[in-house]
């Protein structure tokens, strides 16, 4: 199973998307330095988790989230902005809308 991520630095107002098999062993990544583009902002906590059961699926994903108005669904769900329904409680997954919040101060549920 693929997924894709939304990490926010925790020092700055900056988000980043990102695709995983595992988004957790990915945080690790990004938040040791290891990552080119995410390196200067560490640390990072992850926002939203959304799973697919391909890479292709999850690659149109991912890419749809980088453009504008990807951004702006995503923004949404984070903020919990109209016509979507209430956060889950930490790192339970969202049937409904088919993504969930990640929970714990460190982004693991």
């Amino acid at each position: 199973m693929w997924s894709v991520y939304i990490i926010k630095s925790n020092k700055f107002d900056w988000y980043y998307v990102g695709m995983s098999k595992d988004p957790s062993d990915r945080l690790t990544f990004h938040n040791s330095g290891k990552v080119r583009s995410t390196k200067a902002r560490r640390p990072y906590s992850i926002l939203i988790i959304e799973d697919f059961d391909g890479k292709i699926s999850a690659r149109r994903r991912e890419k749809y989230y980088k453009t504008g108005f990807g951004k702006k669904v995503w923004m949404k769900k984070i903020n919990n902005g109209p016509g979507f329904p209430a956060r889950s409680p930490a790192g339970h997954q969202n049937h409904e809308a088919g993504w969930r919040l990640a929970g714990g101060p460190a982004g693991n549920p």
